[in-house]
């Protein structure tokens, strides 16, 4: 009888403790820290004294906290220490109620100067990139197109959200070379692509060109009796189902092996411009 009462005495002694790590648990765990343009890294995070950066938060922040952040244009990596347990307790980043919180990759450069017509230069330390920095990190790979003449990096120059050329000039390149190494390149595969889906219709012609216009005039009957009129004719005038669905997919097979075929020539020299 001891060794029982005992053992509730032990199990009543865990369960308190269990119901008082829980308790604890969700204090630590209901947590709300604010990010704001005005605030310091210095602060301790709450409403009166935010953090400066939304990492600070970040760094401190567990599953079930949450993080407000205050209107403003946040430039910055954000990467969390922890993560969430799971669907129900998650740490959850949000604009603060009515404000409007942006995170961007890139970096304000304000110090350009006016080479020419068109291009200005800025010179930067490789310092002001911090860990990575996007102009060292090539881009390569069998897929690139263009340009041919030097190499690709990850790096981009926006201005109002639009992307920007870099001024080949500045190389030695001449207005020829650019649109050869530069525009060609990056116009090649509508172009390819545009050129094998028509080659498909090789064999179709304009049908109001050669049925609408001549009718059924009998000195340019033999000219203009193309595939498509042919077809036409042999259904609505002779009633030839037979004939014209023949004859219609006779024109489909075809452009259909010409497409094939100029899809193998183009993936023999560019496999990146193919169809498939």
């Amino acid at each position: 009888q001891s060794s029982v009462t005992v053992t509730i005495k032990y199990l009543l002694f865990d369960t308190a403790n269990m119901n008082g790590d829980r308790k604890e648990k969700e204090k630590r765990m209901n947590k709300v820290y604010h990010v704001s343009k005005n605030g310091s890294e210095t602060n301790i995070g709450t409403a009166q004294a935010p953090f400066l950066t939304i990492q600070k938060a970040a760094d401190i922040a567990v599953a079930g906290d949450r993080i407000v952040v205050h209107e403003g244009l946040y430039r910055e990596w954000v990467k969390p220490r922890n993560g969430g347990l799971n669907d129900g307790c998650r740490i959850i980043y949000e604009s603060a109620q009515g404000e409007r919180a942006v995170i961007v990759g890139s970096e304000r450069i304000t110090e350009w100067i006016p080479l020419s017509e068109n291009v200005w230069k800025v010179c930067i330390d490789n310092s002001f990139f911090g860990e990575f920095n996007p102009y060292k990190e090539p881009v390569k790979g069998d897929w690139i197109v263009g340009p041919v003449d030097y190499d690709v990096h990850t790096g981009e120059i926006y201005l109002n959200g639009k992307s920007f050329y870099e001024a080949a000039s500045l190389d030695g390149a001449s207005k020829w070379q650019q649109i050869r190494n530069i525009t060609l390149p990056s116009i090649v595969p509508t172009f390819v692509t545009l050129t094998l889906m028509n080659i498909g219709r090789i064999f179709y012609s304009d049908f109001g060109l050669f049925y609408q216009v001549p009718r059924n005039s009998g000195m340019i009957y033999s000219t203009t009796n193309v595939i498509d009129t042919y077809v036409y004719r042999g259904l609505m005038e002779q009633s030839n189902i037979g004939m014209s669905a023949a004859a219609g997919f006779y024109q489909s097979i075809v452009g259909f092996i010409l497409v094939l075929a100029a899809n193998m020539v183009v993936r023999k020299f560019s496999r990146e411009n193919a169809l498939f």
